[in-house]
């Protein structure tokens, strides 16, 4: 996907980072996305994260427009069917926006209903936006048609699609990415990915009520894998 980044930066001109190495080996690679940020967000006004598991599908979508409806905010996320997502955020650089990231790297691992997902730095960010007043205010979530995930319909005009890698096989994610940047966004491509639980009913059965076609595999969460 970097290549596609890299495109759509260049385009509007942004400066594109790509990062293929863990700048933390001391927590899990999703955790690394806060040390990144932290990293980075001094040397710009806003920073834009995407995941690798992600690409923009509309080179012509404005950051600048998006950050000037919002003046209040200083953390802009996508939104998914759970609300909150981290797949792809804006975060200005600030005095707030530093303490938020403080914030979350020392609360840590938050346990949640799924195990297999207590290690992702989104369950922290979503605990501190929805118990402190401070935080809330000042986060904007867009509604789900701003990205295209798996499970939503095709959308024309979204900025971009988030392929997770979290319940799908990496190598039908890349297929599928590969396939929408040679050929085009179009309700063809985004619905022809083959959706892979983790031996959920609940999640086979609403892939399968979308149309997709489902296999099952075991979780693979738990494995290392490259900063995304």
């Amino acid at each position: 996907s970097s290549g596609i980044m890299e495109e759509y930066c260049n385009k509007r001109g942004y400066e594109f980072v790509c990062y293929k190495h863990s700048p933390d080996p001391s927590r899990d690679a999703h955790w690394n996305k806060i040390r990144i940020v932290q990293q980075e967000i001094s040397s710009c006004d806003w920073l834009v994260w995407m995941d690798a598991d992600s690409m923009p599908v509309n080179h012509n979508f404005s950051f600048e427009l998006l950050i000037g409806k919002v003046p209040d905010k200083y953390l802009i996320a996508s939104g998914d069917e759970n609300g909150f997502c981290d797949g792809i955020f804006a975060i200005k650089n600030c005095a707030w926006s530093v303490q938020f990231l403080q914030s979350v790297w020392f609360v840590g691992a938050m346990e949640c209903s799924d195990p297999a997902r207590e290690h992702y730095e989104q369950n922290s960010m979503v605990f501190l936006m929805q118990n402190f007043k401070a935080i809330a205010g000042r986060i904007f979530v867009l509604p789900e048609n701003f990205v295209c995930n798996p499970k939503s319909e095709f959308l024309p005009d979204c900025f971009a699609a988030h392929y997770w890698s979290s319940g799908n096989s990496l190598d039908a994610i890349a297929r599928k990415m590969r396939w929408v940047i040679d050929f085009g966004w179009s309700p063809a491509g985004h619905q022809d990915l083959k959706i892979v639980t983790a031996n959920s009913a609940m999640s086979r059965n609403q892939n399968e009520a979308a149309g997709y076609s489902v296999c099952e595999r075991e979780c693979e969460s738990n494995k290392p894998r490259l900063i995304r």
